[in-house]
């Protein structure tokens, strides 16, 4: 049964993924010289940046440490790690928890989402029972959100999460309601 997904894995192709300063992880790096060649790849100053990296603890692109990792890491390791957007306020464990409420905003997105970038996604819903139900789970997944008026009413709810709209992206969901299917994990769980 699956029961927690891989972000890590998930989201290591994306852009504006994060990976928070983790002691364990950077003793995993490369050689120091084949570090400084990969990321002399991607900036200017790429011993500046490694130390920044190792010795300051500042946060990584997954992209970029993806590429000066030895190997893959190992699931007590990835159980340490923690992502986050460019500005540090989005916070996600790369082990995540597949929760009833992250599934309950899986099925919203599925049958009333719509997502038109990668740093925000909408549900339209306009009961009064569903928009409760999807305020508490919301605030239970720790979403900043707010309503969106038509009509003089809440109509559609917008979640400004650039981490969780980049996984309802890399879970295939689809953007618009012709394109949406269930994850592929669906029939595991």
């Amino acid at each position: 049964n699956t029961k927690q997904l891989n972000l890590f894995a998930l989201l290591k192709d994306q852009k504006e993924v994060y990976v928070l300063p983790n002691k364990n992880v950077f003793g995993r790096l490369r050689s120091k010289k084949d570090c400084l060649t990969i990321l002399a790849k991607h900036f200017t100053r790429p011993t500046q940046k490694y130390n920044d990296m190792v010795m300051r603890n500042d946060k990584i692109k997954i992209t970029i440490l993806s590429d000066l990792l030895k190997e893959q890491l190992s699931y007590r390791e990835l159980q340490s790690l923690t992502l986050t957007d460019f500005h540090g306020k989005e916070k996600l464990k790369a082990i995540y928890p597949i929760t009833k409420e992250f599934l309950q905003v899986l099925g919203y997105y599925i049958a009333e989402g719509y997502s038109f970038d990668d740093h925000t996604f909408r549900i339209s819903c306009s009961e009064v029972e569903g928009k409760k139900l999807l305020s508490e789970i919301l605030t239970h997944l720790g979403l900043h959100y707010f309503w969106i008026r038509k009509k003089g009413q809440n109509a559609d709810v917008g979640v400004s999460s650039s981490l969780f709209t980049k996984i309802l992206k890399q879970l295939n969901l689809g953007k618009v309601s012709g394109d949406k299917r269930l994850p592929s994990f669906f029939m595991s769980i």
